[in-house]
């Protein structure tokens, strides 16, 4: 998934296109060749705060691999997250899908029962199996094998700051009521000062956002009988209590909302906690890294920890988890299969995490990584993350990209409907997006 997955701006990838376009050139037949060099295409897509690094590293990984394997060639092209699950689906039903793409889980597992997805319990087996990987690898897996390995794990966390919070006499909370309680007594409009931040927009940064706050409500949209149970009381009260933030609590801000669907690396959310007009937010852990970057005094006295509990007794964040794998209609699968390997050499995959702000799901490249309050919180959240949806389902992909989560938010704070009657709405499109053809 991406974060979605999932999570990352879409004019990350855009700049990307434009600056590097297409790295290494060549044609996008797997059948091409290049002076007899074997072509496997790479679709790639942002998923760090740094365009001009991340395209440096992916050089120098492909360099690498090719200085190792002269008779292979990888040909790269950066996608944009904002079109990238358009451009798939459209690919893979004219046959010239990438060689090698990473998405989000649920964004792979959806082509897995067409056949279009490579098996590699064989290259899980070369790289120390299930053991050598964080225990999101099921994820990756369907009826019991393996399509997918770990290009970035992680999740939303929760970032609050210290000075803020001790100046209203509070700590950081640890359930839903706390959280009210804390938030209104930071909030000071007067001051332009508010609680907590939250992006309401009507896309993917809210779904993400949403579904950690519907995750420790303990609603899900699908059963593990594969039945929509999305217009459950646990989801009416979870979409009253994200709505309330603000049409009741008046602890958000106005204007809380990203610039676009996918933009949720560069939102107001994250740059009204920069200035310090919100002293509470649930963001991406990408955000420790920005903060530090962009608000270096502001990152002095910002704390990290788990989201607040809800009604379900769990923490609310789900598993950003997009694997990198390999489609079945390569010419080269034993080729491409040589490269992730060597993507998952403990120094590459370890300068890939430490570059991008994610956390390993190589188990091995832990102890490369810096050891800061929010890694801590970040490996300790793992065992507990959860599906964004609910069970694993071939149509999750195309059900999260239609964002309905972010529309009952919508419906209830722009279309004046009641959380029963939007969660009503979703269900039935939910319903319709699974149960149709």
């Amino acid at each position: 998934m991406r974060k979605q997955i999932v999570f990352v701006a879409s004019c990350l990838a855009f700049s990307l296109c434009l600056l590097f376009g297409v790295f290494a050139g060549g044609q996008k037949d797997g059948t091409a060749e290049a002076g007899a060099k074997k072509v496997i295409t790479f679709w790639n897509h942002a998923l760090s705060a740094d365009a001009a690094w991340e395209n440096k590293y992916w050089q120098d990984i492909i360099g690498g691999f090719q200085k190792e394997n002269p008779s292979v060639q990888v040909d790269m092209e950066w996608v944009p997250w904002d079109t990238f699950w358009t451009k798939l689906v459209a690919s893979i039903q004219a046959g010239n899908e990438p060689d090698l793409h990473h998405a989000g889980d649920m964004h792979m597992l959806a082509f897995v029962p067409q056949g279009k997805v490579l098996a590699i319990d064989d290259l899980l087996a070369e790289l120390g199996g299930p053991k050598a990987f964080s225990p999101l690898l099921p994820y990756y897996q369907y009826q019991g094998k393996t399509y997918g390995l770990p290009y970035v794990e992680g999740g939303y966390l929760f970032y609050y700051n210290k000075e803020l919070l001790a100046k209203a006499g509070q700590q950081p909370p640890k359930d839903w009521n706390e959280l009210v309680k804390v938030a209104q007594a930071v909030t000071n409009p007067d001051k332009g000062v508010y609680g907590i931040g939250v992006d309401y927009s009507a896309g993917n940064g809210d779904s993400q956002v949403f579904s950690c706050y519907r995750g420790a409500g303990g609603g899900v949209v699908l059963d593990e009988n594969h039945k929509v149970v999305f217009d459950s009381p646990q989801n009416v009260a979870s979409l009253r209590f994200y709505t309330d933030l603000g049409l009741k609590y008046k602890v958000v801000p106005p204007g809380s909302v990203a610039l676009t669907a996918y933009e949720t690396t560069a939102t107001p959310v994250l740059t009204m906690f920069g200035n310090e007009q919100i002293a509470m937010m649930v963001y991406w852990q990408l955000g420790a890294d920005q903060i530090k970057n962009q608000f270096p005094k502001v990152w002095e006295k910002t704390g990290v920890t788990l989201i607040p509990k809800g009604p379900s007794g769990r923490s609310g964040s789900f598993a950003a988890t997009n694997p990198i794998y390999i489609h079945s209609r390569t010419q080269y699968p034993a080729e491409a299969k040589k490269f992730v390997k060597y993507f998952f050499k403990k120094e590459v995959y370890g300068g890939w995490i430490k570059g991008s702000g994610w956390i390993p799901g190589l188990n091995a490249a832990w102890d490369l990584q810096p050891d800061t309050e929010w890694r801590r919180v970040a490996k300790a959240q793992l065992p507990t993350m959860w599906r964004g949806l609910g069970a694993s389902h071939p149509k999750n992909g195309a059900a999260w990209e239609a964002f309905l989560d972010a529309a009952a938010v919508q419906d209830v704070l722009i279309g004046n409907m009641s959380p029963e009657d939007a969660v009503k709405k979703a269900h039935k499109a939910y319903e319709d997006l699974y149960y149709g053809d």
